[in-house]
């Protein structure tokens, strides 16, 4: 979008359907009073005349600029009490250090180390110590997984080739519940409505084989019936479940809000261990809702997105930019 701004002409080129050639076009339009982010970065610093056009005109922003960086959104997460018991261990690191590495992956049964800046599990190496001196690796690259049991010194080797010079953190393995050589974590769609509510549109179970961490190539259930169906629950255990879910992920919400300002929508993924205790695996801006779509199909996004709407005309109204 910052790429179809026109500074002289203060217009942005945006595309319409046309009704009457029944084709989407494109066209010039004057800059708008809310902008919806679904994907991609803006980066006030690359698009400065951009930004300036923005500011002057009170455009209003849903969904922060750039996604959340997942170890510092662990850092404000652990700060408060809502949140801080339901988080993993989780630590930063830098292969330039290698007694770093060594000691969590000697201290922790299974880790998960990730880039600070991924998407969709590209940049998540999920590493298990087998013996004195040997590891399991697994990453998926390039539409393919890739695995083995390696020493070391080559494992130092496959990560700083997979990782480059990114930015990383360990995390301990949450040990989920399983069943028939699969578990399962929980997506939770939140978005902010009409008088400030936040609201949860929809809690989804993704299904792994074990082993596999994409939720990509994960299968996706209704969270309700996954539970009883998978793992026989009772409707009281699924009701008080589903309580929780909402509740911890409303909490997740809030926290993040009260380090980074106000939030358009976000996803968060928990997990449930073998003792029933909910985690925070972590949380992502700009949700495509995929898994959303895939259970529910489209009504409950185009509630989100009206909802969302609603809640940013409220707010340019209160400002007075919106009559």
């Amino acid at each position: 979008m910052a790429n179809d701004f026109n500074k002289e002409a203060k217009k942005i080129r945006g595309v319409y359907y046309n009704r009457k050639s029944k084709k989407w076009k494109r066209k010039y339009f004057p800059l708008p009073q809310i902008i919806y982010r679904l994907g991609g970065t803006y980066t006030p610093a690359l698009y400065p005349d951009f930004h300036k056009a923005l500011r002057s005109h009170n455009t209003l922003l849903l969904n922060l600029s750039t996604s959340l960086d997942k170890y510092e959104q662990y850092e404000r997460l652990v700060k408060h009490p809502s949140t801080a018991q339901y988080l993993p261990k989780t630590h930063k690191v830098s292969l330039k250090r290698r007694w770093q590495l060594s000691l969590y992956l000697n201290y922790y049964k299974a880790v998960y180390i990730k880039a600070t800046s991924s998407f969709q599990s590209k940049g998540v190496m999920r590493v298990q110590k087998k013996r004195p001196g040997s590891y399991q690796y697994a990453y998926y690259l390039n539409g393919t997984w890739k695995k083995g049991i390696v020493s070391f010194a080559k494992l130092m080797v496959l990560l700083r080739h997979f990782f480059h010079e990114k930015e990383i953190f360990i995390q301990e393995e949450i040990p989920l519940i399983t069943t028939k050589h699969t578990t399962f974590d929980i997506r939770t769609e939140l978005h902010r409505s009409t008088n400030n509510e936040i609201k949860v549109a929809g809690c989804i179970a993704s299904e792994h084989l074990n082993g596999n961490f994409k939720s990509r190539i994960s299968k996706c259930y209704n969270l309700r019936a996954y539970l009883k169906r998978t793992y026989n629950y009772t409707n009281n255990e699924r009701k008080a479940l589903i309580q929780k879910v909402k509740k911890l992920s409303i909490d997740t919400y809030k926290a993040l809000e009260t380090s980074y300002g106000p939030l358009g929508e976000i996803g968060i993924d928990l997990g449930i261990d073998k003792n029933g205790r909910l985690w925070i695996i972590e949380a992502n801006l700009s949700s495509g809702k995929r898994s959303l779509y895939k259970v529910n199909g489209s009504a409950p996004l185009e509630k989100s997105y009206i909802e969302m709407f609603s809640y940013a005309i409220q707010i340019q109204r209160r400002k007075g930019v919106l009559k």
